[in-house]
């Protein structure tokens, strides 16, 4: 997902320099209104994808927990 999201950066960068040398600007803001819209949908599946990655973490972490303390309790 960081990977379509830095390509999706490099292509606002590129769009940007456009702007600055074309005369049509504003098909080229609809074109960048659009290409902010598609970098914000990256981040938030990005955002989404690492909170289930940090809720996965926690959940093996409580398991690592509980299993140790029955070893504990075992001995």
């Amino acid at each position: 997902m960081l990977t379509q999201l830095q390509i999706k950066i490099n292509e606002l960068l590129i769009l940007y320099s456009r702007i600055i040398f074309e005369d049509n600007k504003e098909s080229l803001v609809d074109e960048l209104n659009k290409q902010r819209d598609d970098i914000m949908a990256c981040i938030d599946k990005t955002n989404q994808i690492e909170e289930l990655n940090i809720e996965e973490i926690l959940i093996k972490a409580k398991e690592k927990i509980k299993s140790n303390k029955e070893f504990i309790n075992k001995m």
